[in-house]
C-alpha cells in the first residue's frame, strides 16, 4: 500500500473573477448574441417606389396582365389607375401647371394638345404599343373582296355604322368618323349599339357589311376587309413618359416591355387589339453606332443623357471613312449580318457607298452635312429612332 501523500491530492478551487474579467466576459457574451441575432434576422430592405401609371380604360386588361408579368420578373411594384379618355385628357392638361405629377407615364390614345410646346413640356418620350383600327366587315360567307370605298359604292352595298363617339368616347376626334364625303352616295343605316349592329348583320339580310372595331369583328367571326380609307383614320395607343418622372428609366423599360413581341404584345393580341412592330425585348438593350469622325461634336454629348434616362447601353465608334465603308460592306456580304451596327451617321457622299441594308431616317432637321442611316434589320429600331430624335432636338 502506498503511503498517503497530501501534496499529490488535487483539489478544485473556485476561480477568482475580478471586475475587469466579468466586464470582458459580459462584452463577449453580448457580442456573440448580436452576431447570432444578425444571422437570424433578415436585413430590412428599403421599400421600393412603385411605378405609377394612368391607363385609358380601353387598354386596362392587356396593361394589367403585362404589369403583373413585369412585376413578377423584375420585382418592381406597379400602381395602375384606370381613367376614361376625358379624365386622362384633363389630367394631361392639368399636369402642365404642376411641378409634382402623380404619374410616371400615361398609356392610352395619342391625343395632341393645340400647342406642340405643351406636348414637349409634359412628355419626353412616347413608345407605340397598339392601335385601334375601324374596319369594313361582312359575314364570313361574303364572296366579294372590298379594298376601298369605291368598291362599296360600285356594288351598291348597304352598310351599318354606329357613332364612333359613342363607341370609343373620342369626342375630340371628328376624324375618327367616316368622312362625310364618303357617305353622300353610300347606303348607310345608323345603329346605336354594337349588339344591334352585329345582330342585324348576322341574322338578317338588311345589311351587306358594317363599319366596326377590328377586335369586335374578330370576336364575332366576321370577314375583315382592309379598306384604304379606314386605314387612314386608325387610333394609335402609346406609353408616354412624363418629363418630370423620377422613374423615367423604369417607365421606359416597362413601355419597351409592352411593345415587345414576346412580352406585352402577347396580351394585346389576346385582347384582339392590333399590335405594333416593337423592338426585341431586352432588360438593358445595347445599340451600336458608327459615325464618321467629323460628326464627333454632334454625337458625343448626346450619349450619356440618353443612356441614363433610357437605362440602356450605347457603343459609339468613329472609324475612318474608308474603314467604316469597308467594314459595313464586308459584314453585309457575310453570314454575320447580325453584327451590323444599328445606326450610321455619314456624309451624303459616303451614304452612296453603304449597302441597301440601311435606310435614311427623315428627322425633320438636317444635321450639318450628315445623314442618319438606320439598319432595317436592327432589333432595336424604335429605340434607335428615339435616340436620333434626341440628337435632332438638341441641334
Amino acid at each position: 500500500m502506498k503511503p498517503f501523500e497530501p501534496d499529490q491530492v488535487k483539489t478544485f478551487r473556485t476561480p477568482k473573477y475580478t471586475g475587469v474579467s466579468l466586464s470582458l466576459l459580459s462584452m463577449f457574451v453580448l457580442t456573440s448574441m448580436i452576431v447570432v441575432w444578425n444571422q437570424i434576422t433578415p436585413n430590412s430592405q428599403p421599400e421600393k417606389i412603385a411605378l405609377s401609371i394612368a391607363c385609358e380604360s380601353i387598354l386596362e386588361i392587356p396593361v394589367r396582365a403585362s404589369a403583373a408579368q413585369f412585376e413578377k420578373e423584375f420585382n418592381l411594384p406597379i400602381e395602375i389607375k384606370v381613367h376614361s379618355l376625358q379624365e386622362v385628357t384633363r389630367n394631361y392638361l392639368s399636369h402642365s401647371h404642376h411641378e409634382n405629377n402623380p404619374y410616371d407615364l400615361f398609356i392610352g390614345s395619342d391625343f395632341m394638345p393645340e400647342s406642340q410646346n405643351l406636348q414637349n413640356k409634359i412628355f419626353k418620350e412616347s413608345i407605340s404599343v397598339a392601335k385601334y383600327l375601324p374596319v369594313f366587315a361582312t359575314r364570313s360567307d361574303f364572296g366579294l373582296e372590298i379594298k376601298n370605298w369605291s368598291d362599296i359604292l360600285d356594288r351598291n352595298l348597304t352598310i351599318g355604322q354606329i357613332d364612333f363617339t359613342n363607341e370609343l368616347g373620342h369626342q375630340t376626334y371628328p376624324s375618327h368618323k367616316i368622312d362625310e364625303s364618303f357617305q353622300i352616295d353610300a347606303n348607310i343605316l345608323p345603329y346605336y349599339s354594337i349588339s344591334s349592329l352585329t345582330n342585324s348583320l348576322l341574322n338578317s339580310t338588311q345589311l351587306d357589311g358594317v363599319i366596326i372595331k377590328h377586335d369586335t369583328a374578330r370576336k364575332h367571326g366576321l370577314k375583315i376587309h382592309q379598306v384604304e380609307e379606314l386605314d387612314a383614320i386608325s387610333i394609335q395607343y402609346s406609353a408616354q413618359i412624363l418629363s418630370r418622372s423620377n422613374l423615367a428609366s423604369k417607365g421606359l423599360q416597362f413601355a419597351r416591355y409592352l411593345a415587345a413581341p414576346s412580352k406585352g404584345q402577347f396580351h394585346f393580341a389576346n385582347h384582339n387589339l392590333i399590335g405594333v412592330d416593337g423592338d426585341r425585348w431586352s432588360k438593358c438593350p445595347t445599340i451600336t453606332i458608327y459615325s464618321e469622325p467629323n460628326f464627333t461634336k454632334i454625337m458625343t454629348p448626346s450619349v450619356d443623357p440618353f443612356v441614363e434616362r433610357e437605362g440602356i447601353q450605347i457603343n459609339l465608334l468613329f472609324p475612318r471613312t474608308e474603314k467604316l465603308v469597308f467594314t459595313i460592306s464586308s459584314i453585309s456580304q457575310s453570314t454575320t449580318s447580325n453584327l451590323l451596327p444599328d445606326l450610321l451617321l455619314v456624309s451624303p457622299k459616303t451614304a452612296k457607298k453603304i449597302p441597301p441594308d440601311y435606310i435614311s431616317l427623315k428627322t425633320g432637321v438636317t444635321s450639318p452635312d450628315g445623314l442618319f442611316l438606320l439598319n432595317s434589320n436592327s432589333h432595336y429600331r424604335s429605340l434607335t429612332e428615339r435616340y436620333v430624335d434626341s440628337i435632332v432636338t438638341n441641334l
